[in-house]
């Protein structure tokens, strides 16, 4: 389609197994147009180091990318215990106790100090990405009185997840991620995003204390990873920039069998609030060891193609396992053989507006109306390109929202723009210098694309932009170019 190669987004989690130069510069020539930045491990000078090796890699290339920072959030962890592990069976009883102690087979400790006032009988507490369960019988004092409901063995410091239990004193913005965010905005990261959000009033949260503390924000991707998320979705949509379905967590807070219906539906409402939305975790988790996915993985990332997800990512299979290449590779040709598909000319591209059919359509904007008029246009006059001239970036990830087939071309002067776009749909983002006039703008276009090789005479581009030229949020002008 362009030399982005496909629609949907690659982001690419960079880590031990890949912190030199050159594998980070051919993880995005594979074709990662997103960088994480997971903070929930190694030092800031680790992470400085990867962060400047993306953008050194970015700029040689000419190619560019989405930084994201993912903070660590409030992860509830399992004690330091006495030996390196404990075997525990099913029927046996383990007392969990909110007091620091080091653990022994009968009694362990947690982090989080207000654990006894919050779980009451019945209460299931799961360690470890829920290999172990146990269920609480009483509580009394600080200690909590568990019976184990099944085999396993017990590691130090492992993750805690609590389902369906409210937990009134965590946050979602720890400590830790105030040092961390210091430094998203001291390296103008290009989003941030917040860990085991509950409501919109954590992203409102976060977004205020930027403010107030930095004096600007950084777009917010709120993780989807709670149960008490999931019912609060449309609010959350609304505060956020984009969306993440991280799928290892939430399929420990909801039965397992939930998951992929819920990641259809939050894929689908943000198509229609035009929200990106990551589809994330364990995508291609095989690929750690294997150099090859299995049919179930490879079926899962063309599923989510299909269900029209902005992106899809790589967590540890390119952060610690052992064919990070290999894995960007695959995903990008099951992404692109998907896309070719009738499947997906069915079932994403030119119909996502359905979504509104039948209902009263609500009032536009001027920029959503131009939007959807330019998407139509190209449709109809089978135009090459789509050439938008934006400075916030909101034009190109409107007409990214309708899911045209006619890839988008999104030019714009502000580096931080360009890079933010790296991680919409569709979008070929470019940075240019300043243009001053209608004229301009309508030059720079066809010349682009002629000179790339993008485009023939007699092809046609739909160009978009606001005028006077230069004025944010104003995209009010649609004009047919044809190629000379």
């Amino acid at each position: 389609m362009s030399e982005q190669g496909t629609y949907t987004k690659i982001v690419a989690t960079v880590g031990p197994a890949s912190n030199t130069f050159e594998i980070i510069k051919a993880i995005i020539e594979e074709g990662a147009r997103v960088i994480r930045l997971n903070f929930s491990h190694g030092s800031a000078e680790e992470q400085q180091l990867r962060y400047d090796l993306a953008r050194k890699a970015s700029v040689e290339l000419g190619i560019p990318i989405a930084i994201v920072q993912d903070l660590q959030g409030p992860k509830i962890r399992v004690g330091t215990l006495e030996e390196p592990s404990f075997e525990i069976k099913k029927g046996e009883k383990l007392t969990i106790t909110t007091d620091q102690c080091s653990g022994t087979k009968d009694r362990i400790s947690i982090d989080y100090p207000y654990l006894h006032e919050e779980v009451h009988k019945g209460s299931q507490i799961l360690i470890n990405d829920g290999l172990i369960s146990l269920v609480v019988e009483k509580v009394e004092g600080r200690d909590i009185l568990c019976t184990i409901a099944e085999d396993g063995t017990l590691f130090p410091r492992k993750g805690v997840n609590l389902p369906g239990i409210p937990l009134h004193h965590l946050s979602s913005f720890t400590e830790k991620d105030e040092k961390d965010l210091a430094f998203a905005f001291a390296n103008n990261i290009d989003y941030v995003a917040l860990s085991f959000v509950r409501t919109g009033e954590d992203v409102a949260s976060l977004r205020a204390y930027m403010l107030k503390t930095f004096g600007r924000e950084i777009p917010i991707i709120s993780k989807i990873e709670k149960p008490e998320a999931v019912s609060d979705i449309d609010r959350i949509i609304k505060q956020s920039s984009a969306i993440m379905i991280a799928r290892g967590d939430l399929g420990v807070e909801v039965l397992p069998e939930e998951v992929p219906l819920i990641q259809k539906s939050i894929i689908r409402k943000c198509l229609s609030a035009g929200v990106p939305v990551i589809t994330a975790t364990q995508m291609l988790e095989s690929m750690m060891h294997n150099p090859r996915p299995t049919r179930a993985e490879t079926n899962d990332v063309a599923n989510a193609v299909l269900d029209g997800t902005s992106a899809v990512m790589l967590s540890g299979e390119t952060a610690a396992g052992e064919y990070p290449l290999q894995a960007v590779r695959t995903m990008k040709r099951i992404a692109s053989l998907s896309e070719r598909s009738v499947e997906f000319k069915r079932l994403v591209l030119n119909q996502i507006h359905a979504l509104e059919q039948g209902t009263q359509r609500k009032k536009q904007t001027k920029t959503e109306a131009v939007g959807l008029a330019t998407r139509e246009l190209a449709l109809s006059i089978h135009a090459s390109y789509i050439a938008c001239f934006t400075h916030s970036g909101s034009t190109a990830r409107l007409i990214a929202k309708f899911r045209p087939s006619v890839p988008i071309i999104a030019f714009s002067p502000k580096l931080e723009t360009v890079q933010r776009l790296a991680l919409s749909w569709g979008v070929n983002p470019i940075l240019i210098q300043d243009l001053n006039s209608v004229d301009e703008l309508l030059d720079y276009a066809p010349h682009y694309l002629q000179e790339k090789g993008f485009v023939q005479p007699g092809d046609t581009v739909v160009v978009t932009a606001g005028v006077p030229v230069g004025s944010s949020g104003q995209t009010n002008m649609i004009k047919v170019v044809e190629i000379e």
